[in-house]
């Protein structure tokens, strides 16, 4: 689960909570909930054409996503907030920026869930 290309460092993540396993399913579990909240407002925003309350929502999920031990969807968001940071007003080019975060994100959340049930059957 924590080779380069995964999207998930358990690593990272266990040795964040001492490796207290039920810490790190909470972690995970506020993480999901956080992280389905904000696809939702980055998807509104979009459709509002509001660059900068964009920009906050996706910086956050970067945070999150780092923290948690998400490095690749971390690196997507940072990426994304500083091409939209280079914007003044709304352009058409965000949109096409952030339509990637919500697939990266779904792949995660799949492989989180996955995580959190071989962590409590524990296999």
């Amino acid at each position: 689960m924590d080779s380069p290309s995964s999207p998930f460092n358990s690593t990272h993540l266990m040795t964040m909570v001492g490796h207290d396993t039920e810490m790190a399913l909470q972690v995970i579990q506020t993480f999901i909930d956080q992280s389905d909240r904000l696809c939702d407002e980055i998807d509104t925003m979009v459709r509002a054409h509001q660059l900068r309350p964009l920009c906050q929502v996706v910086h956050k999920l970067s945070g999150s996503a780092r923290t948690l031990g998400a490095e690749p969807l971390g690196q997507l968001c940072k990426s994304i907030e500083i091409q939209l940071d280079g914007l003044d007003t709304w352009s058409k080019s965000a949109s096409h920026w952030v339509s990637p975060i919500r697939g990266h994100y779904v792949e995660l959340r799949e492989v989180l869930v996955q995580f959190m049930e071989q962590t409590r059957t524990g296999s």
